[in-house]
């Protein structure tokens, strides 16, 4: 497969789960190869959320290098999520409904909630950001839904029972076992980029403030000193 040809399967997968067409799940799960094209689809939602969230690595003035490198590291945290998710779904749906989707199509498919996160960068858009950010989370709950009802063949009320005890399980994970997980995601952050990227918006402008009273501050002394 050329570069040409995998940037139009991708933009395929994104296309068609953003507008819910059933098809899509149907080859992705028929077809193993689909695996690098949905796993593309995880990876370009997490780096786009990244760039929405660049203003943290602007204030921490990081290096294009780094922040090229952090667009990566963010991707690849989002796809090990959406791994971790599909487990769920796919152990829920087992244990619910008595039927087996195997681990790796579940893997494929979940994968392709993602496609609502590659408009993660416009975040960035001022007074619209978080409002942005919510649709963007819905869209990919409605897909979570429709993924759902495919692989399990359920209504939407018994879609929203498994999605919404897979969201419980991730959050008791969450404050258990994935707290050494997060702490190992927090270093890596601050290593990088010198703050974590779950700062709220009132950390970063504090931030901002400070920098910018330090670098006045710098400039009276300087001009006192001369």
């Amino acid at each position: 497969m050329s570069v040409i040809d995998y940037l139009y399967y991708l933009w395929q997968a994104i296309w068609n789960s953003l507008i819910f067409n059933p098809r899509v799940y149907e080859v992705v799960s028929e077809y193993p190869q689909t695996f690098w094209v949905t796993l593309g689809v995880a990876l370009v939602g997490g780096a786009s959320l990244l760039i929405g969230q660049s203003i943290v690595l602007f204030v921490n003035q990081v290096t294009p290098a780094r922040f090229l490198l952090s667009m990566v590291l963010n991707g690849l945290q989002f796809a090990i999520s959406l791994l971790i998710w599909a487990v769920l779904l796919a152990f829920l749906g087992d244990l619910i409904f008595r039927i087996d989707v195997p681990f790796v199509v579940a893997t494929r498919i979940m994968f392709l909630t993602a496609a609502p996160m590659v408009f993660g960068f416009l975040v960035l858009i001022p007074y619209l950001g978080l409002t942005i950010q919510k649709i963007l989370q819905v869209w990919s709950l409605l897909i979570t839904l429709q993924i759902v009802n495919f692989q399990f063949s359920t209504n939407i009320i018994q879609s929203l029972i498994v999605v919404g005890l897979g969201w419980l399980l991730t959050v008791l994970l969450g404050g258990t076992i994935g707290r050494p997980i997060t702490a190992l995601r927090d270093y890596i952050w601050k290593t990088f980029i010198g703050a974590s990227l779950d700062a709220d918006i009132d950390e970063i402008y504090g931030r901002i403030a400070k920098q910018k009273v330090e670098g006045v501050t710098r400039q009276e002394l300087e001009a006192r000193g001369g």
